[in-house]
């Protein structure tokens, strides 16, 4: 699997994540649900058009977000270019039914917008190993007097998106 199918995928399985954008030279963060990441490796969010994220992607587009699953030791950030969109028909498309617990008048709430983000670079931690083997890593680096990162087996990959 290539790199960017596997930042891909661990999205989708981590479907809640911290989003991060900035204004005014301040950073914000806060927790989101992906919606979709569609053929173009563009990744979707359902917000309400009033959200303080709405006004911060006005102010900055450049925007990251990351998702992780410790049980599974996978971590994924992705930096990118996002933008507001408000077309009814990707919205339709995009729309699935848990979105109703933030939107109870559903797809056709006047304040339902999409973020779709354009991914830039991502990196994704994806160490396989169990709870045992990463805790045979860390007493090996207490032991030895070398840092647990270059003694466990996880392994951070950077990937780079072209024009899409």
């Amino acid at each position: 699997m290539d790199n960017i199918k596997k930042v891909n995928q661990l999205i989708k399985e981590n479907r809640i994540g911290m989003f991060v954008t900035q204004n005014d030279g301040k950073i914000f963060s806060r927790p989101i649900a992906y919606s979709d990441v569609d053929e173009a490796n563009n990744i979707w969010f359902f917000t309400d058009i009033n959200s303080g994220k709405v006004d911060d992607i006005k102010d900055s587009s450049q925007v990251n977000f990351s998702f992780s699953n410790e049980s599974r030791n996978e971590y994924v950030s992705v930096s990118g270019i996002a933008e507001i969109v408000k077309d009814k028909r990707i919205i339709e498309e995009k729309w699935q039914f848990f979105m109703k617990a933030w939107f109870p008048e559903g797809k056709e709430s006047s304040s339902l917008t999409l973020i779709k983000v354009k991914p830039e670079t991502s990196q994704f931690w994806d160490g396989s190993s169990s709870k045992i083997i990463q805790f045979y890593h860390m007493a090996k680096a207490l032991a030895t007097g070398k840092s647990y990162s270059s003694t466990n087996d996880s392994k951070k990959n950077l990937v780079e998106y072209g024009a899409n």
